[in-house]
């Protein structure tokens, strides 16, 4: 039985021939395999044999001579058959070889010519077995190598769509999740390898590892870890698994120490399961560098070389094994590394670091800057490369610049690193210092944790002094002189506390920015004391000369400022900067100064450019003082010179009305258009130069574009936090809003540039006043001037406008129109000529003081002279007729004032005496009311003895009931029986002329309880006390039969007519004393039905009576009078009896015949009511 090391051939004579070692001549074995006419898969298979040996040679030959016509067709006729998989297989097995050479190849047409070989036998095997799913996999495997992943994925798309020799094949799936996984789309790959997976079970090991990379890189650690535990549960010995779970220990978030002995445990097991791995030979390469074992690890990374299967574990090994070299102080072998590593994997960034130290060993800053960006821009903010490049920034600081973007990034990654963080602060300085600062606060907080450069803990030693320094630099910029001190002393004891103490230069540049901080807090005095001490030890140091001048400027010592600017002149020595700095400060002063030949002199020496001594010596004399200096001299292209002369032009434009005026004016413009522009071309976010360049805009009429520019600047000095103060950029704005007359808009952006500046910023206050002016709100505007002359008052300019708004006050006040008899004319016209006098007084003295001190034409100033003075003669000439005026309208005013009173008082007697009558009359109304109440009264108290009287009558012959009516003998009759209780005293029947018990109740009107109700209510009702609120309701009864065909009264408006009828005469008749209806003018007691049926109907009854007394009394039975106009249905009332109460009537039928024209339709209708029957009797004679 062969083993596995050994090659079986069969023969065919069906013997089978063992080789134990292939022979280096393949020639031989060629002519065995096709004398034998063994298959194509055994030629394929002794090729793999001699690949698996390293001996390319033979198998390539092997390869094409199996790929020959000849040997085909012979195959296809021995086996009748074409073998199709077996070409294709040996045809990719080609195309993988010039792959292989593809990624290793160096030279660029050897590559090119590798890849053309590969793409022809991948096309050649697509069409001899376009169903194979191989061709398609070393497709995208070529794909892969040219580095075009889209079609790598679509070309294993394809593969997995086709079947491998007939059966199915995982290869093409497996193949899309690595190019997924390679693309970092981690959860497509876990997916692909999930399906894989719940397919075949028992799919091999790298199926379980794909599933594992991809948790790992998705950051699920636990779910990696149980995918290469189950992996090596089925192979304990996999070292792709042991190598997967040493990265997992390293990467955990336990302890280090335990991490990295269970790492290194891993990785021993790893190693000695596969001593070639050459991902285990990496790792530990790793460990043996940061151990110092340069050489074993240096062993490692070679034979991690020779076994890599990728080109990007190959380039991690090469790279490796240079930095050994490197280690060991072989450069050569090193830097030759470091390429070998770059050409397999050009994205790598650790042999371009390693090249980049190669290059700063031999101090090639650029080189080194090139393989540093390099790295940087394959792989991002790597911390390592950016320290490097951060050490670079003093050689080239705009290279190093331009990557703080990274920097940034890799900051926010590592937010601990006190050095990285301080080389961002650094960088950030002068293009945006509010970062840069934050950068530094960041730095300092890391280093006072103790984690220093690299972020770790135990950083120990301090805050650096350095970092100190630069921070409260920042501080103080932004405004916090307050901490910049704090850090400034921190620094200083710092340094202090090293060794040696403090070094010369280390003292006086603290010192120097003590003193400049204790000038922010406002300590002059204190500032100015300390330059003068740092200029005792070092009288070259220009910076304490300038700030001296500074601060002379500052209190209005303009003479010794540009004094001290001389001396920082002569003692610039050879530096062209400080001799520049000097140079321009003194064109500041004399521009200040209105003294512009000398400011453009010393702006046209800086400009010039570098020169000899003479030109520093002219310098110094136009700075205001004596000496001259050596060496050289000034840049040409200084920013702050250039900014200067722009505004020397714009200060010093001409102006006219003639085409020579206008076309110098024209040219100053752009002239100083094309300065501003310099400088911004040199320094894009300079805002000076935008300022002034939206001003050459305004100056052009271009107000919109200005406006547009300044916009931008006030937008950068907001964010800058403090950093940027350009007050001006305000002040501009304000033009250009005046300019087009939108003056609320310039007054607010003046007032924020006065609160940017000093508080007493006289020039903001000047165009304050110039804005109100312009606004016609002179008082404004001569409030403004005035405070402005409170700040500076010998300021001339401010004296001459402020007597320019009083003349023009002065003459609107005599133009405006006046309504007749305002009281406010002579006033105003006294003001305003008192204002003249107080103008003419100040031009007056301006034309004494003379031009020198004024710089105003002697010539303006007498015309305004004259002008107030003509003006004031006709002002007083105004004055004396508003106090003519004055007095005749005084005059007209005392005339109408007396008139007025006279009526006041007139109308106040007629309002008093039409009071008197009033009163008169009310009295009068009380005084009939309480008479009418008086006599309500005792008719009320007369009818209740009435009532009682005929309550307790006797049963004898005194007295009698009136005769019943007759009823209806119609429809109502059986409603008349069915109420027969609810009929009056003689109604008919037995007993005729005597009362029932019940009977007696009902002549009375109805029960006790509906008598006190009404009695109540009447009483209520005349406004007279009641002993209660409520009264029952009457009953339908009445003294006397009614018939039953008479309509029934409401009990109220019946009870109402009773009251009315105890109040009448005894007789019976309708005329009688005053109602109470006659004393309000009407019937206060009516019911409303009632009331409208009376004034329909025509007056019945006694003649001259009043309608409700006659009704009244008609209810209650008194009188007894026919109506007139007979045949009236019900009949007449009863006789009265003697003395007493008359007896009863048909009162129903009486008010029916009072209704009869409303109600009556028809003479049948009439006849119907006839037999109502007449009353009875009158009763017995009585008293």
């Amino acid at each position: 039985m062969a083993s596995a090391d050994q090659l079986q051939l069969p023969c065919q004579d069906g013997s089978i021939v063992v080789v134990d070692d292939l022979p280096d001549d393949v020639q031989g074995v060629v002519q065995f395999l096709e004398s034998e006419a063994v298959p194509l898969q055994i030629w394929w298979d002794v090729a793999r044999a001699y690949l698996a040996q390293g001996r390319t040679a033979q198998y390539l030959a092997l390869l094409h001579s199996a790929l020959e016509d000849d040997l085909l067709t012979a195959v296809e006729d021995y086996f009748k058959k074409r073998p199709t998989f077996e070409i294709v297989q040996l045809h990719c097995g080609l195309a993988a070889h010039h792959i292989e050479q593809f990624r290793l190849e160096a030279d660029r047409a050897a590559k090119q010519q590798h890849l053309a070989a590969a793409a022809a036998r991948v096309n050649t095997a697509k069409q001899e077995g376009p169903q194979e799913q191989l061709p398609f996999l070393a497709a995208g495997c070529l794909a892969l190598a040219k580095g075009e992943a889209n079609q790598a994925l679509a070309e294993f798309r394809a593969a997995a769509q086709r079947r491998h020799n007939g059966r199915e094949n995982a290869s093409g799936l497996l193949g899309q999740a690595c190019v997924h996984f390679g693309a970092g789309r981690y959860a497509e790959a876990l997916e692909i390898y999930k399906a894989v997976l719940a397919r075949n079970p028992s799919a091999p090991a790298e199926v379980r590892l794909g599933l594992a990379a991809c948790f790992f890189r998705a950051g699920a650690m636990d779910r990696a870890q149980s995918a290469y535990e189950r992996v090596l549960e089925l192979d304990p010995s996999n070292a792709d698994a042991l190598l997967g779970l040493a990265t997992l220990h390293l990467n955990g978030g336990g302890s280090v120490q335990q991490g990295l002995a269970s790492a290194l445990e891993l990785l021993g097991r790893a190693f000695r399961a596969d001593p070639g791995h050459p991902g285990v030979s990496v790792v530990l390469a790793h460990f043996l560098m940061l151990q110092g074992h340069h050489a074993r690890a240096l062993q490692l990374a070679e034979a991690a070389v020779a076994a890599a299967d990728t080109d990007a574990l190959r380039a991690d090994a090469a790279a490796l094994r240079a930095r050994a070299a490197h280690a060991l102080g072989r450069l050569q072998d090193a830097e030759r590394g470091y390429a070998a590593a770059i050409r397999l994997d050009a994205r790598a960034p650790l042999p371009r670091i390693g090249m980049a130290q190669a290059y700063l060993s031999r101090g090639e800053f650029i080189n080194a800057a090139s393989e540093l960006e390099s790295a940087l821009s394959h792989a991002g903010p790597n911390i390592d490369a950016l320290r490097l490049l951060g050490a670079l920034a003093p050689e080239l600081p705009d290279r190093v610049e331009r990557r703080a973007g990274l920097f940034r990034e890799a900051a926010t990654r590592h937010p601990d690193d006190g050095g990285l963080l301080e080389t961002l602060g650094e960088l950030l300085a002068a293009s945006d210092p509010k970062a840069s600062l934050d950068a530094y606060e960041a730095a300092l907080r890391a280093h006072r944790a103790g984690k220093g450069p690299g972020g770790g803990g135990g950083g120990g030693g301090g805050v650096p002094p350095r970092l100190l320094n630069n921070a409260a630099v920042l501080r103080y910029r932004s405004g916090q002189v307050g901490p910049a001190v704090e850090l400034l002393a921190e620094a200083v004891a710092a340094l202090a506390a090293g060794d040696g103490g403090l070094t010369p230069l280390q003292k006086v540049t603290l010192g120097y920015n003590m003193a400049r901080l204790k000038e922010a807090a406002g300590d002059c005095g204190a500032a100015a004391e300390e330059y003068k001490r740092l200029l005792e030890s070092f009288p070259s140091y220009t910076d304490c000369h300038l700030r001296l001048a500074c601060l002379a400027r500052a209190a209005g010592r303009s003479e010794e400022a540009l004094e001290w600017a001389a001396r920082a002149q002569a003692g610039a020595g050879g530096s062209a900067g400080a001799a520049a700095d000097a140079a321009a400060l003194a064109a500041t002063l004399h521009l200040e100064r209105g003294q512009y030949d000398a400011c453009k002199k010393a702006l046209d020496l800086i400009l010039r450019g570098p020169g000899d001594g003479k030109a520093n010596g002219a310098a110094a004399a136009a700075a205001g003082g004596g000496g001259g200096g050596g060496g050289g001299g000034h840049a040409p292209s200084d920013p702050y010179a250039k900014l200067a002369m722009a505004q020397l032009l714009l200060r010093t434009l001409p102006h006219g009305r003639t085409e020579a005026a206008r076309a110098r004016h024209k040219q100053s413009v752009e002239n100083a258009l094309g300065l501003y522009r310099s400088v911004l071309k040199a320094q894009p976010s300079n805002a000076f130069a935008a300022n002034g360049l939206g001003v050459c805009l305004a100056e052009g009429g271009h107000l919109d574009a200005a406006r547009e520019a300044f916009l931008a600047v006030q937008q950068a000095a907001v964010s800058s936090a403090g950093f940027m103060r350009l007050p001006d950029v305000y002040v501009n704005q304000g033009h250009v809003a005046l300019a087009k007359q939108a003056y609320e808009q310039a007054l607010a952006l003046y007032d924020r540039a006065a609160a940017e500046s000093h508080a007493n910023d006289t020039q903001v206050l000047l165009y304050r006043a110039r804005a109100l002016y312009d606004r016609d709100d002179l008082r404004g505007a001569r409030l403004a001037l005035s405070a402005a002359l409170h700040a500076a008052p010998g300021d001339p300019k401010l004296r001459f406008n402020l007597a320019l708004v009083l003349q023009e006050w002065a003459v609107r006040v005599f133009k405006r129109q006046f309504p007749a008899g305002d009281e406010s004319k002579l006033r105003e016209y006294e003001a305003a000529a008192e204002r003249l006098l107080t103008a003419k007084a100040t031009f007056e003295s301006l034309q004494a003081a003379g031009r020198p001190k004024t710089r105003i034409e002697p010539r303006k100033l007498q015309a305004h002279v004259e002008f107030c003075a003509r003006t004031h003669a006709l002002a007083l000439q105004h004055v004396e007729a508003a106090e003519r005026e004055r007095n005749v309208t005084a005059a007209k005013r005392l005339r109408y004032e007396e008139s007025l009173r006279a009526q006041e008082a007139a109308r106040a007697e007629a309002d008093l005496m039409a009071a008197a009558a009033e009163e008169a009359r009310r009295g009068e109304i009380a005084a009939r009311i309480q008479s009418q109440k008086q006599h309500l009264e005792a008719k009320l108290e007369d009818w209740k003895e009435r009532k009682r009287m005929v309550v307790a009558a006797p049963d004898d012959e005194d007295g009698g009931g009136g005769g019943g009516g007759g009823g209806k003998p119609s429809r109502s009759g059986k409603k008349r029986r069915r109420k027969g209780d609810r009929g009056g005293a003689g109604s008919g029947g037995e007993g005729e002329g005597f009362l029932a018990e019940e009977e007696e109740e009902a002549a009375a009107g109805g029960s006790e309880e509906e008598e006190e109700f009404d009695e109540q209510a009447e009483l209520k009702r005349a406004g007279l006390a009641s002993d209660e609120d409520d009264g029952g309701s009457g009953s339908d009864g009445g003294g006397g039969g009614g018939g039953e065909g008479a309509p029934r009264a409401r009990p109220a408006g019946r009870l109402r007519r009773r009251a009315a009828a105890a109040a009448a005469p005894d007789d019976g008749a309708g005329g009688g004393d005053a109602s109470v209806e006659d004393l309000f003018g009407e019937d206060i007691f009516a019911d409303p039905d009632e009331a409208a049926g009376e004034q329909a109907a025509p007056e019945a009854g006694q003649a001259g009576g009043d309608l409700a007394d006659e009704d009244l009394a008609d209810d209650l039975g008194g009188g007894g009078t026919p109506a007139p106009g007979g045949e009236a249905p019900g009949g007449g009332g009863g006789g009265g009896g003697g003395g007493g109460s008359g007896g009863g009537g048909g009162g129903s039928a009486r008010k029916r015949a009072r209704h009869g024209a409303a109600i009556s339709d028809s003479e049948e209708e009439e006849d119907e009511g006839a037999p109502g029957g007449g009353g009875g009797g009158g009763g017995g004679g009585g008293e």
